[in-house]
């Protein structure tokens, strides 16, 4: 195993380029996989000192042989410690803008990520115009986004402090790119108080879904409902 003591870095932060990428270590290891530590992303300018995006401790994956034909195909991924800053400016734009400086020469290829597994990770929204702060505390994110098979997100965490859980099903992302026939997919979501359950198409071409939705909630949920609504406090959603 070889290590690389430098940092490397990437872009200079400029608006419409992908901010300062910082690696403090990065490690060869065996079967084709590098092992990245404290990995910082720099916002743009007027957004403040805080990073866009930062990662504790990393492990990617690759196959060599497709990224000796130019193509990069992630074998997996972990990651673990991770935090992502999003916020926008008085003027409204955000601190995610990372375009690139010139139109790509050719369209971008098809996403091909084999097991994906994040552990604790943080997701920070602040709007000073609206004098919004929102936080997704996620304790693990797992799934896969092969092209070529079927697509499955799972995730467990806190929205706003409150425990939630959410898993997504659906057809491969092949068949969601190509949109020649509408793509299934179904959705549950469960919190402490409420749960939530889709299932149906998605037509890509029509940007239109159909699907079947059921929910519940408890009590107490239901009553604030029935207060902000003006509806009767009796009435239930499948509950």
């Amino acid at each position: 195993m070889r290590t690389a003591g430098r940092q490397a870095v990437l872009g200079r932060g400029q608006p419409g380029k992908l901010g300062k990428l910082n690696v403090k270590r990065l490690d060869r290891a065996v079967n084709d996989a590098l092992r990245i530590g404290e990995l910082r992303i720099a916002s743009p300018p007027d957004f403040g000192d805080a990073p866009f995006a930062s990662v504790g401790q990393a492990t990617v994956r690759i196959d060599l042989l497709d990224a000796l034909r130019g193509r990069m195909r992630l074998r997996g991924l972990e990651a673990s410690d991770i935090e992502v800053r999003l916020q926008r400016a008085d003027d409204g734009r955000g601190n995610w803008s990372f375009a690139p400086a010139q139109p790509p020469a050719s369209p971008p290829s098809a996403i091909d990520i084999g097991p994906i597994k994040l552990q604790r990770l943080v997701l920070r929204y602040h709007d000073p115009r609206a004098a919004s702060q929102r936080s997704l505390e996620l304790d693990e994110l797992s799934g896969s986004l092969r092209p070529d098979d079927p697509l499955q997100l799972a995730l467990q965490g806190r929205v706003d402090g409150q425990p939630c859980r959410l898993r997504l099903e659906g057809g491969t992302l092949q068949a969601l790119r190509r949109a020649s026939e509408p793509w299934p997919f179904r959705l549950e979501l469960k919190s402490a108080v409420a749960w939530l359950q889709a299932q149906g198409t998605f037509d890509a071409r029509r940007g239109q879904a159909r699907f079947y939705l059921g929910a519940g909630a408890d009590d107490l949920v239901i009553g604030r409902l029935a207060s902000r609504f003006g509806v009767c406090a009796n009435t239930k959603i499948d509950n």
